[in-house]
């Protein structure tokens, strides 16, 4: 009980301090921690750059990933802050925290209960502050292949920046999430969310994101991912649809 009181203490604080990403979509799935034991997994990353040149630059970033497991029990924490500044100018300035909670009833289904708060100034959103709870459902699991699938219902708290705009919205959050392994050097995941507005469909958010691992020795792999978001009624001059490709390479010791 002591430790699950510690993780709640964590979570409060950072609900407080505002953190980022560049999306003003999160894809929660891509950030679970496959583990078969139970207790605490997770990392923290800080950094700090000041650079000066003809104009003065600095950035900063946060993130932590903090899972605690049960055996009937999964309680997950996410945050992260970005913020880019130049010439007194702010280039990025997004964060999110967002808290999460399963809970395992048999093999197939788990119910979970989520909050997120969030902003992201590139993308006008001053204030996002998300709810939400419903079903998960262990369609597949085997050694290659994985699926799950989760419907939840979510009420979304909005704050626009220009023009002016607050919006309260109870929205259906409904997910896809796969992975497939055809070699111990390959792996394949993705994640798709539809989130359309309750009383119009015609209001909705479809984000996604694909990875890709090839192992090119036992220590090295090639990591490719895509990430895709199309809003039908984003903020003014926010474009409607927005994506991200990155590929990287990654050594384990």
């Amino acid at each position: 009980m002591s430790k699950v009181l510690v993780f709640v203490t964590i979570v409060s604080v950072l609900l407080w301090c505002p953190d980022g990403h560049a999306q003003a979509v999160v894809n929660i799935e891509q950030k679970r921690i496959v583990t078969d034991t139970v207790g605490w997994a997770g990392s923290m990353n800080i950094s700090y750059l000041l650079n000066k040149d003809v104009d003065e630059q600095y950035s900063a970033s946060g993130s932590m990933h903090v899972q605690y497991k049960t055996s009937k029990s999964l309680y997950l924490l996410l945050a992260n802050l970005s913020l880019l500044e130049a010439a007194s100018k702010n280039f990025i300035n997004s964060g999110f925290a967002h808290l999460r909670y399963n809970r395992k009833f048999g093999k197939i289904l788990r119910w979970e209960a989520f909050s997120q708060l969030q902003f992201n100034k590139i993308l006008q959103v001053n204030q996002r502050v998300l709810v939400g709870t419903g079903p998960r459902l262990k369609l597949l699991s085997t050694k290659k292949v994985k699926l799950y699938q989760g419907t939840l219902y979510m009420y979304e708290y909005e704050e626009i920046i220009s023009p002016r705009e607050f919006n309260n919205d109870h929205r259906l959050s409904t997910y896809l999430s796969g992975s497939w392994s055809p070699s111990d050097r390959a792996t394949i995941s993705s994640t798709w969310y539809f989130q359309p507005l309750l009383s119009d469909f015609n209001d909705n958010r479809l984000s996604g994101q694909m990875n890709l691992e090839l192992g090119i020795t036992k220590k090295l792999k090639f990591t490719t991912s895509f990430n895709y978001l199309h809003d039908t009624r984003p903020p003014t001059d926010i474009p409607k649809v927005a994506y991200r490709m990155r590929n990287g390479l990654t050594f384990k010791f």
